[in-house]
This record gives C-alpha cells, structure tokens and sequence, in this order.
C-alpha cells in the first residue's frame, strides 16, 4: 500500500495532482486506521485504553479499503474513473444511461450480494458541468445539486 501511495506523488502517472492528492490522503486512512495503533510502542509501560482494538474505527477503515479496491477495480477493468467519491457511493460519468453497457461484468442490483445499486443518471448539461467543475463546493453540496437534477 506504501508503493501505490508514493507513485501518486508520480506527475507523469497521475496528470491530476488534486486527485492524487485525495487518492494520497485516502490510502494514508486506510493504513492508519486500519493498522494505526500497532505502531503504539508504550504497550508494557502503562495500562492504557489503548491495547483495546477499536472495532468501529476498523469498520469504518474496512469501509475505506473496499472503496479503494472498487475503485481501482472498475479503473483497470473499464477505465472509468469516478468523478465524486463520497460515503459508500462512487459517481461516474458514462455515456450510456444504463451503467451495466459501460461495466457489463459488475454484479448490479439487490439481489446480488456485494452488487452495486445503480440509483440514478442524468444528462451531463452544462449546469452539471459548473457543478462538477466547481473546486470550491464540497462533494456534499455537489451531490445536493446532482440529487435534485436527477429527482425532478
């Protein structure tokens, strides 16, 4: 994990540095959180809440590895990169409606175990363009605005 996080400091792998640099962050939480308090060294000095795993927190950073393994699943099998990562929800731009044209071998729908839920699409008009282009609007007002286009 340390490797792939060095090569996104890698300009001529990765054009967009803005992404590299949240894709850097994102694998530093994964290791952190995931692992973090194995590095704690003052285990046999004192009696510390420490020495108990916290089982939310390895959760959440499960939450984050899967996340990450999709990501770089649907990169490598489809070249499709998501242009909206939040929660446990990715946001690609395709050009078919039907998001299965595009990945015909993800597993979507309910009764799939592990499968994706395809939720919504939406014409990428030049609201949505602003709206994806903006730099200083959060992902959360991002997904405000993309969430009213696609429930009118």
């Amino acid at each position: 994990m340390w490797d792939v996080r060095k090569t996104l400091l890698d300009a001529t792998i990765y054009k967009n540095q803005t992404c590299a640099k949240i894709a850097r962050s994102m694998s530093k939480q994964v290791a952190t959180k995931t692992i973090g308090l194995s590095s704690y060294g003052r285990f046999d000095e004192t009696d510390s809440y420490k020495e108990r795993p916290d089982f939310k927190l390895i959760a959440v950073a499960g939450n984050y590895a899967t996340m990450t393994y999709n990501m770089r699943k649907i990169e490598t099998q489809y070249n499709l990169f998501p242009v909206i990562v939040y929660m446990d929800a990715l946001y690609y731009l395709t050009d078919h409606e039907d998001i299965s044209v595009d990945m015909p071998d993800m597993p979507f729908g309910t009764q799939s175990l592990g499968g994706y839920k395809h939720e919504w699409a939406i014409p990428v008009d030049q609201g949505v363009i602003e709206c994806l282009n903006c730099a200083t609007a959060p992902p959360s007002l991002k997904l405000q605005f993309l969430n009213a286009v696609a429930h009118v």
